[in-house]
């Protein structure tokens, strides 16, 4: 069984590799100044996954990926991200026009992982731990919704395709105002194998 241990951003079809980090709302992060700090605090935690391994298990199969949520912090002149094990929740102030700032909280009420395939449909989801930064999720997809590869400078890379990335409902609240929850899924990660 071949799997290929790349990663694909979903918005970008020329760009293979193991090492991209993501925002929630589906922008690459960046980890190089304290907007990027301010950033990870407003949008919640950056993530990656890697690691995707495929077990065949019949008429579904299995999917396994290392997700680790990552904040952007400044440590003396450095910038760099660490594991962020408080990931469903952040807070910041958020500068207003007259020079003030108000207090804002960022809060997730719900995070899972998710798999979609072409037709982007959901085919698989799984909580993820709310206390952990770093964790092993396995989740089961059925076969008959995985999606052939039809990326033409990507057939090499394996015949079948799906996209794993995080939803989550956030609610948002400042010290003056309660802007509810939503839904967001942002950008993905595409993994193609063979079976």
């Amino acid at each position: 069984m071949k799997l290929l241990l790349s990663l694909l951003l979903l918005m970008s079809s020329s760009v293979f590799a193991s090492e991209i980090v993501l925002v929630q709302n589906g922008l690459r992060s960046s980890c190089k100044s304290n907007f990027d700090v301010f950033q990870t605090l407003q949008k919640g935690s950056a993530y990656k996954i890697t690691n995707p391994t495929i077990v065949d298990a019949g008429r579904t199969i299995e999917l396994t990926v290392d997700l680790t949520f990552l904040k952007c912090v400044k440590k003396g002149e450095e910038f760099k991200y660490v594991v962020d094990a408080d990931h469903m929740s952040s807070s910041y102030e958020m500068p207003q026009m007259d020079g003030s700032s108000i207090s804002v909280t960022r809060t997730d009420l719900e995070k899972r992982l998710i798999v979609m395939n072409e037709e982007v449909k959901i085919i698989s989801k799984v909580n993820v731990d709310e206390n952990l930064g770093v964790q092993t999720i396995t989740l089961e997809i059925p076969k008959p919704f995985i999606s052939r590869n039809e990326f033409p400078r990507a057939n090499q890379y394996g015949k079948y395709t799906v996209n794993v990335g995080i939803q989550s409902k956030t609610k948002i609240v400042s010290s003056t105002t309660d802007f509810g929850s939503t839904l967001t899924m942002g950008g993905m990660y595409r993994v193609f194998f063979d079976l």
